[in-house]
């Protein structure tokens, strides 16, 4: 006699909504943090009603995700990173995890985790905007993080970046800014550059008032 372990998977959407079938059409969502690809035997697919290939080869299907009025014109793809004067900012399509899950040290704001040094990481799965411009200020110092427990509490100490027409982000009084981007970051916050190893520099001022660099953004 064989005893066979079978082990059940708990699944949830941390964006989206969850794929369905309903009057024999299915459903599935591409989420907010990537656009949704499948590749998988041509027969297959069809008798899913995905594609209208067949025979024994493999196929993909792609659907993108929709971009809104209030989104940026080209969304930013996973494993894209910005690095501000000298700390790195990660962009992950995953959910933010839970405060008792992040490294010691290390602390949740939003759908950021702060690592206490300017680092951060941004997930794409419920991210906007201002959590983008959060990271960006915690790296130049214009905002700080204290972590405990796992939780980061974020303060302003100066005029935080925003966007107002424009994108507007602060150098700060620390230190001149220097922006060098991987992946498409860059350029879906509209910096110009193809995005793969552009740098943009703007001088502080020597008062302490903020510096921004303004840049158009790409919108829908």
């Amino acid at each position: 006699m064989t005893l066979v372990k079978v082990f059940l998977a708990t699944l949830a959407n941390s964006s989206g909504t969850n794929a369905a079938i309903a009057a024999c059409v299915l459903t599935l969502t591409t989420g907010t943090g990537a656009d949704l690809s499948i590749t998988g035997k041509a027969d297959l697919l069809k008798a899913l009603g995905l594609t209208a290939s067949v025979g024994s080869g493999d196929v993909t299907v792609t659907k993108q995700r929709t971009i809104t009025s209030v989104s940026l014109g080209t969304l930013v793809e996973d494993g894209s990173t910005l690095n501000v004067n000298g700390k790195t900012i990660t962009f992950n399509n995953v959910a933010p995890p839970l405060p008792a899950n992040v490294a010691t040290g290390s602390g949740v704001s939003g759908n950021l985790v702060i690592d206490g040094s300017g680092n951060s990481t941004v997930y794409l799965q419920g991210a906007t905007i201002a959590d983008t411009l959060k990271a960006i200020d915690l790296a130049t110092g214009v905002q700080a993080a204290s972590n405990a427990g796992g939780t980061a509490t974020v303060t302003s100490g100066q005029v935080a970046s925003s966007v107002v027409s424009a994108l507007q982000i602060s150098t700060g009084t620390t230190s001149d800014l220097s922006i060098i981007g991987t992946g498409n970051a860059l350029s879906a916050l509209g910096l110009t550059g193809t995005g793969t190893n552009f740098t943009a520099a703007v001088p502080r001022r020597l008062a302490a008032f903020r510096q921004d660099l303004d840049l158009d953004l790409l919108a829908a």
